[in-house]
């Protein structure tokens, strides 16, 4: 597993991934590594970046092998918006489309959200961290207040209001359909009060925070916001499936893909030669 984290606003977005990569080991045991490429630049020239988690192959092939194979047949041809990048990357790159259109969607900095913490994957730590309280919690609450407010009440049978009331059944039945749509009513307005006062008092200062954050600070938060949750698993019991090296990257309009943190598996003192043709095959072609 893995923790990833989008932070956008109107100057960028910072990404940021942890190394941990789970494998099988045998039939009954796992190990974990931290040695995991999830963050890339999708093309040399354009802003664009991408991070993956979950299946590390398709139909046998590394996405990372995958991703660097699109990019090299790119080039430097450009796209007006994101999401045309996406679609060609689907046809070179097979199941892609759906789920970058899914976070198209719905993660887009405009005018009315100017600001965005999107986690990906273990996600359940930075939910506590933005909303106060994680979701299973969230979620425990409002089973209970819903069991609370609604289902004891059809509990009292219709025999017992029509002796306590010389109720007919059909009365009986009425008043307890009328004190079950009460409870439901309440239990709504309770819940709706509920996610408000997370929103006021826990979602929107921290929104409001990033909103008017640097390129260099929404790299700090983003690296910080994996760090949180790779601490966590060190002092629990749980397997520190999040950990090792954090890659961090900022995109920008004006910039590109600029890399705050990035870990290599050899030594850039005696690679140059790769730093140098990075650029070179396609000067070449021209």
């Amino acid at each position: 597993m893995t923790t990833e984290i989008a932070v956008l606003n109107k100057t960028g977005v910072a990404l940021a991934a942890d190394s941990a990569v789970t494998v099988a080991a045998g039939t009954q045991s796992q190990k974990t590594r931290n040695t995991a490429n999830k963050v890339f630049a999708l093309s040399k020239h354009a802003p664009v970046g991408i991070m993956i988690y979950g299946a590390a192959e398709v139909m046998g092939v590394p996405w990372e092998t995958i991703i660097k194979m699109y990019r090299h047949s790119l080039g430097d041809k450009k796209f007006a918006t994101l999401q045309p990048s996406c679609i060609n990357y689907d046809v070179s790159g097979i199941v892609f489309r759906k789920v970058i259109k899914k976070q198209i969607n719905k993660n887009s900095v405009s005018e009315n959200c100017r600001s965005i913490i999107a986690p990906f994957a273990q996600s359940n730590d930075v939910t506590i961290f933005i909303e106060g309280m994680g979701p299973d919690i969230v979620r425990m609450i409002k089973q209970k207040l819903f069991e609370l407010m609604t289902f004891n009440i059809p509990n009292t049978s219709t025999d017992e209001l029509q002796q306590k009331f010389s109720f007919s059944k059909a009365e009986s039945e009425k008043v307890k359909n009328m004190l079950e749509d009460i409870g439901t009513g309440g239990f709504e307005k309770v819940v709706r009060e509920l996610d408000a006062y997370r929103r006021h008092r826990y979602v929107a200062p921290i929104l409001n925070a990033i909103e008017s954050l640097q390129k260099d600070e929404l790299a700090f938060v983003a690296e910080n916001f994996v760090n949180m949750v790779s601490f966590r698993k060190q002092v629990s019991h749980e397997a520190e499936t999040v950990g090792g090296p954090i890659d961090v990257a900022v995109i920008t309009k004006g910039d590109g893909l600029i890399w705050i943190k990035r870990k290599h598996y050899f030594d850039r003192s005696l690679n140059h030669h790769f730093f140098s043709k990075y650029f070179a095959g396609e000067r070449n072609e021209k």
